[in-house]
């Protein structure tokens, strides 16, 4: 009986031993947790207050026309601190300007920023009424600080005005761009919503073109119609292309 009194008392001492290890791995680990939180927190304050990683070294590339100070001011990130700075949102806010078409922004640490635009290229020049803007090839206008010498102009017969950063119907451009390289010669289109995009011969002669669609073929049977009119000594006025029979008007 005494030894089975031993025993009991011998296991109840380790039960004792037992339950209080948990209980002191739980005050360490809520002390280390303390402690680390603590390191956190410091560390924390110390990213997001300290000048460290305040961004005011910015490096812009790829711009010509468009000025750095105006990419900067565009950004908007200048004394901001690097980590709250969305890359994305500050390319968005430069492709703003008319003539950006395109940002790269990378952001470095501590507190390095870096943009790189590619911008738009004039293409030809749109004239309206009394005033001519400059187009790049995906229909957009460019602000008036392009001052390049182009040769290929596309007259809307409709008006209208414009201003930097519109965009022209780019349907348009493309059909001009397919009928300037199928007609080198032609440095000059007109363009209205009834007829689309026309030009007027070295004769004098009026083609309508219309859409960019079928350009190969209808530039193909400009040819031979113009050949078939010459042989028969006629003297057409108006071509009109647009439709899948093609007809011809003369004077008179």
């Amino acid at each position: 009986m005494r030894a089975a009194s031993l025993g009991k008392r011998h296991s109840k001492g380790m039960a004792r031993r037992r339950i209080s290890l948990p209980w002191l791995g739980r005050r360490r680990v809520k002390a280390l947790s303390l402690s680390l939180l603590g390191v956190l927190t410091v560390i924390t304050v110390y990213l997001f207050a300290s000048y460290d990683f305040y961004v005011f070294d910015i490096s812009v590339e790829g711009n010509e026309a468009v000025s750095s100070e105006e990419i900067l001011e565009a950004s908007g990130v200048e004394g901001y601190s690097i980590f709250f700075i969305d890359p994305q949102k500050v390319a968005k806010a430069v492709t703003s300007l008319p003539d950006v078409a395109e940002a790269e922004v990378r952001c470095r640490l501590p507190n390095r920023l870096s943009i790189k635009v590619r911008e738009r290229q004039a293409y030809l020049i749109w004239l309206s009424g009394e005033e001519s803007y400059y187009l790049d090839r995906e229909g957009f206008v460019l602000s008036p600080r392009h001052q390049t010498s182009l040769s290929l102009t596309l007259k809307d017969l409709g008006g209208g005005s414009l201003r930097a950063g519109d965009r022209i119907n780019p349907q348009i451009l493309e059909a001009t761009n397919i009928y300037s390289s199928l007609l080198p010669q032609v440095k000059g289109f007109d363009y209205s919503q009834t007829y689309g995009l026309a030009f007027t011969t070295e004769e004098g002669e009026k083609v309508h073109l219309g859409t960019g669609e079928d350009a190969q073929a209808k530039v193909a049977l400009l040819y031979a119609l113009k050949e078939q009119l010459k042989e028969k000594g006629i003297k057409a006025v108006v071509i009109d292309l647009r439709f899948d029979t093609p007809y011809y008007t003369v004077e008179g």
